[in-house]
Formats: C-alpha cells, structure tokens, sequence
C-alpha cells in the first residue's frame, strides 16, 4: 500500500485490478461517509492512506484519504479522481465535507481524471 504502480489499461481492468490485487474498498452509489477517528488528532503516528473506488452515474471515482507527520505537524489530505478521459471529468463535481470539535471545511470542484498528469 502507498507505492508505486505501473498498471495500465482501460477501466473495466484498472477497477478490477484495484479490487483484487489491491483490495481497495469498493462502493456503490453517489454519497459515501469515512470517518477518520483519532482520540488527539495531532498525533499522526504512521502515515495513513486509503482509497475507495465509488461507482456512480454509471462511471468510477476515487477517492484518497491521507494521514501523515510533516515535522511537527499532522496532515491530513483526501481527493477525488475521475475513472475516464479528462475531458469527461468536467462534466462531473464534487464536495468533501471535513469536520470536527464544531467546526466544518467543505471543498467543491470538478475532480481531475486518473488520466491527467501533475507534469503538465
């Protein structure tokens, strides 16, 4: 978990390939609830990550969930990805929801395809 991969292929193969050589949680349907507890969130001992594949509007999304010691400080990261081309991508948004002790943070945005490289 959390290292490299070099499968490719189309995305029938890539959720097949995440659900059973990866065990990545799979789950139907448009809302999804995970609930990252910890009894003093400023401890993040060992980095922590998940991911979750979601089908929804006939389509695949991944979300990531990060949790990780940068110095001092803990972080905590998650993202969506979308299971197609780029273009495809924009058709589709999304909101996280992150909250606690009474406070809330909602990000939205259109999720960026799986396909999509950060060396653009």
């Amino acid at each position: 978990a959390g290292s490299e991969c070099s499968v490719v292929g189309d995305i029938p193969f890539l959720v097949a390939h995440l659900r059973d050589d990866h065990k990545v949680d799979m789950h139907t349907g448009c809302t999804f609830n995970h609930r990252y507890v910890k009894s003093n969130p400023r401890e993040v001992e060992n980095a922590t990550w998940m991911l979750t594949v979601f089908h929804c509007f006939g389509q695949y999304f991944c979300l990531h969930f990060e949790a990780f010691q940068l110095g001092m400080a803990p972080v905590y990261m998650a993202f969506l990805r979308f299971m197609g081309d780029e273009n495809e991508a924009r058709n589709y948004c999304y909101s996280l929801e992150v909250g606690g002790n009474g406070r809330k943070l909602i990000w939205e945005g259109s999720p960026r395809s799986i396909r999509d490289s950060h060396r653009k």
